[in-house]
């Protein structure tokens, strides 16, 4: 069974009458990930957040989205709050304003660990901690003592990966999670959601601009433009044989990019040998 569906999914802003979404149709698989991509403005945060019912009260909703095909009730604030979560997770972009600044990291993450997985306080720390420390923070105990002001926007980032991968949600929703990482630690964070869907199973709907990462982690791929979907299927067709003029241009824009990169790590390998066949002589 298809784990999420959208149909039709709109958004308007009822201000100015302004169409931000224009009928959105596509579906997650259980153990998959989905990237949606596009240039900034295109439509794929707010396309998250009208899943989750976390649009502002000017903006009109149109569209059903199931899930393990029952439709998510509209105005439904009760049930909305048993799908967030555990049921549907949501990393944020912005990291340095998805926590609330008047509490520690520690009793952040012990308070949605509490009300998600119905736990004690102390076994939420632990689970925390360990959490933690398979993102790479290995000095947990003492950066849950910390104000988020006091970390990094790169350490925030994580901290917020490593609650979410915790709850181990049905379906984890990634908004730009490698943005504030540097090359090493995108790296290792890529690496933690490719073990989270081995090992728990979790569907992941992936929105990020880097598409050498969606290449990597997604089975499928939504192209976004102006709130609308321009080519949608499997990732590999659409970054070998793109059939819409738009997906053409990003990708081979991500080639040209990437080129330079390539020749200087192929020199330096080339420079690397010389170096060692030099030595033997």
């Amino acid at each position: 069974m298809t784990l999420l569906k959208v149909e039709n999914l709109s958004v308007t802003d009822l201000r100015n009458g302004e169409r931000i979404l224009h009928g959105l149709t596509f579906s997650l698989e259980p153990n998959s990930c989905l990237a949606i991509v596009g240039e900034s403005g295109s439509g794929k945060s707010m396309t998250c957040k009208a899943l989750l019912q976390l649009t502002n009260p000017w903006l009109e909703v149109k569209g059903s989205v199931y899930l393990h095909g029952k439709e998510i009730p509209k105005n439904n604030p009760n049930e909305m709050q048993k799908i967030r979560g555990k049921k549907i997770s949501m990393i944020l972009q912005d990291a340095m304003t998805a926590f609330d600044p008047l509490y520690t990291i520690g009793y952040q993450i012990e308070e949605t660990l509490c009300t998600n997985l119905k736990m004690s306080k102390k076994a939420a720390q632990a689970m925390g901690i360990e959490a933690m420390n398979r993102m790479g923070i290995y000095d947990a105990k003492n950066v849950i003592k910390k104000y988020p002001h006091q970390l990094s926007g790169g350490m925030l980032q994580r901290c917020m990966i490593a609650i979410a991968m915790a709850i181990e949600p049905d379906i984890m929703i990634a908004d730009e999670p490698t943005t504030a990482l540097d090359a090493i630690n995108q790296r290792d964070v890529v690496e933690q959601f490719e073990l989270l869907q081995r090992t728990t199973g979790t569907a992941i709907l992936f929105i990020s601009h880097d598409l050498g990462v969606v290449q990597r982690l997604a089975q499928k791929v939504l192209v976004m433009k102006e709130g609308s979907c321009v080519e949608y299927g499997d990732a590999n067709q659409i970054f070998r044989r793109p059939q819409n003029d738009y997906t053409r241009y990003l990708v081979e824009t991500r080639m040209a990019l990437s080129q330079p990169f390539r020749k200087i790590m192929d020199r330096e390998e080339v420079e690397v040998v010389n170096v060692k066949s030099a030595e033997c002589i």
